[in-house]
């Protein structure tokens, strides 16, 4: 019996620890910033609205995000979907 509610609890935890992916988003400076969760575009102010990896709210104009990346597949790395910003010109 404990060995089922080790498998449940092991099993729960992968799956909220896979609800918390972090994003990689790459400003046209250079410049990274982690977000947690995915950044959400803001279409009537042009930014996107994400958590930083300290908890701090961020918005960031759409022309300065070069790119937004899950972490660990970052821009070098040829798989996994990557996201390129829109151009607002």
């Amino acid at each position: 019996m404990m060995k089922c509610y080790m498998i449940l609890f092991l099993a729960g935890c992968l799956l909220l620890a896979g609800c918390m992916t972090r994003y990689n988003v790459t400003l046209s400076n250079g410049t990274v910033i982690t977000a947690k969760g995915k950044p959400k575009l803001d279409e009537q102010s042009g930014r996107y609205v994400f958590t930083d990896a300290t908890g701090k709210q961020v918005a960031v104009s759409a022309m300065r995000v070069k790119e937004i990346a899950p972490v660990g597949w970052g821009s070098d790395s040829s798989d996994g979907p990557h996201f390129k910003s829109r151009s607002y010109r």
